[in-house]
């Protein structure tokens, strides 16, 4: 169901049953339980849940920022000025993988996501920036720009 929100927990897990470490963002309608229930699921070895935090995890350091720009008054939202704020306190750690929720836009090709998000991240040429957003039962192919 399209923009539908819940508990993630077990998408993680399922992950963290099948490789050494985990990492990334929560999205806008993304829950993991109760509060005492996300702080238990945090304290598992090998997950890495990033709101703008750098993790260096087997040589690679990984960052992150959960959520999107958007309505303050809506979960996972946050004002473009804070968002981007944490973007860039992340980048001034310099990860070599950026993960994110809402990512840039792509003007040469057809990827409409967030300008102001590119122009945050787009002076950092080595940076692998990572996103997935409202992929709803379609398949996301990663390609070399």
């Amino acid at each position: 169901m399209r923009g539908a929100s819940g508990d993630v927990r077990s998408v993680w897990n399922a992950f963290a049953s099948q490789f050494r470490w985990v990492a990334g963002v929560a999205g806008n309608h993304d829950t993991f339980g109760t509060s005492r229930e996300r702080e238990r699921f945090l304290q598992q070895p090998g997950l890495y849940l990033m709101d703008g935090e750098v993790h260096e995890v087997d040589g690679l350091r990984l960052g992150g920022v959960s959520g999107i720009i958007g309505r303050t008054d809506k979960p996972g939202r946050r004002a473009e000025a804070d968002q981007l704020k944490r973007i860039q306190g992340v980048l001034r750690q310099e990860p070599e993988v950026l993960v994110l929720h809402e990512g840039p836009d792509f003007p040469p090709g057809d990827l409409r996501d967030n300008s102001a998000i590119r122009e945050a991240v787009e002076a950092r040429e080595e940076l692998l920036v990572v996103c997935v957003l409202n992929v709803d039962a379609r398949a996301v192919l990663l390609v070399k720009a």
